[in-house]
C-alpha cells in the first residue's frame, strides 16, 4: 500500500519546536517535514503529528507519524525501508542512525548520506530486519558504513546486528560523550534554553556530531587481538614467574616438569623407545 502525499506546510508552533531540536528550515525543507492531525492509537483520538515522509526514487513509499506525547505509527500495509534512503544510491560510504530527527541531526551537521531505519530498536533486534532486505542493493558497493544507533541495550544490540549483516570488515561505530545517548542530544548538548537555542551553541554541536562520526571506531576483526589484550595474562606470568601450576599426579618426577589444568584432556606423548615409561 502506498499513502497519500500529505499536503505541504508546516505550522509555526511545529517548526517552532523542530528549529529548538536543531534544525534549520532548509534542514525541513530538505527532508518535506510537514505536521497535521491523524489518528494515533497511543492517545486513541486524532491529534496533531509530525509527518516523516519516506521515499525511494523520489516516489512515496511510506510516512512516519509522530505526536507530541511521543506516540508514532508508520503508513498502514506500506513498505519499510530506510528513512532519507534516495541519499545514499551511488555513495561510497553512509551513516546509519535510529530514528528520524536523529539522521536530520547528521544531516544538520553536514554528512549528507544519512539513513535511519524506520522501527527502531524493538522491531529492529533479532532475525527480523525487512527494511534491510527491501534495501540491500543500496548498501552492496560501500566501502564505509557507520553505525550511530542509541547507546542503550537495545541499541547497541541493532547495532550489531546491522554489523554483522552488513559485514564487520566495513562497519564502524560511534561513541556519544557522556550523557548523550544519540547524535540529536549530541547536536544540543551545549544548548542551555531548548526553546531558543543560540547559533554558536547549535554549531559547538554540530562540531561535536562531525567529530564522533570522524572518530568512528573498527568493530574488532574476530581472532585479531592488540598486545593490551594479553596483558594481564603476561602480568600474571610475571608475578609468578611463569604459568601457575595445575594439579600433580604424585610422581615426582614428573610432577617437577609437567602439571594437569582441569577441565581440559590432556595427552602426554613423546619419541618411541626414548623413555616415556
Amino acid at each position: 500500500t502506498i499513502p497519500v502525499e500529505p499536503p505541504p506546510g508546516l505550522s509555526e508552533k511545529t517548526r517552532a519546536y523542530l528549529n529548538g531540536r536543531g534544525f534549520s528550515d532548509l534542514t525541513l525543507r530538505r527532508f518535506k517535514i510537514t505536521d497535521g492531525e491523524e489518528w494515533m492509537p497511543q492517545e486513541n483520538g486524532t491529534v496533531n503529528t509530525i509527518r516523516f515522509p519516506y521515499y525511494r526514487e523520489e516516489k512515496l513509499v511510506n510516512i512516519k507519524y509522530r505526536s507530541a506525547k511521543k506516540g508514532f505509527k508508520l503508513a498502514k500495509d506500506a513498505e519499510l525501508i530506510f528513512f532519507h534512503l534516495d541519499s545514499i544510491a551511488g555513495a561510497e560510504e553512509c551513516v546509519i542512525t535510529e530514528g528520524e530527527p536523529v539522521c536530520m541531526s547528521v544531516y544538520e551537521a553536514g554528512i549528507k548520506e544519512v539513513v535511519s531505519v524506520p522501527n527502531g530498536a524493538s522491531k529492529g533486534n533479532g532475525a527480523k530486519l525487512q527494511y534491510l532486505d527491501n534495501c540491500y542493493e543500496y548498501f552492496t558497493g560501500m566501502k564505509r558504513i557507520i553505525i550511530a544507533t542509541d547507546g542503550d541495550a537495545a541499541g547497541l544490540a541493532l547495532r550489531d546486528e546491522l554489523a554483522r549483516r552488513l559485514g564487520r570488515h566495513r562497519c564502524l561505530y560511534v561513541v556519544y560523550p557522556e550523557g548523550c545517548k544519540d547524535c540529536n542530544e549530541v547536536l544540543l548538548r551545549h544548548v542551555k534554553d531548548k526553546s531558543a537555542p543560540t547559533p554558536a551553541e547549535i554549531q559547538a554541536g554540530i562540531e561535536d556530531v562531525k567529530r564522533i562520526i570522524q572518530e568512528a571506531l573498527s568493530f574488532p576483526i574476530e581472532g585479531v587481538h592488540q598486545v593490551q589484550d594479553f596483558e594481564p595474562d603476561l602480568d600474571a606470568l610475571f608475578h609468578y614467574r611463569g604459568a601457575r601450576r595445575g594439579d600433580m599426579i604424585g610422581y615426582r618426577e614428573f610432577d617437577g616438569i609437567f602439571s594437569v589444568k582441569r577441565g581440559q584432556f590432556t595427552v602426554v606423548t613423546g619419541i618411541p623407545n626414548n623413555g616415556k615409561s
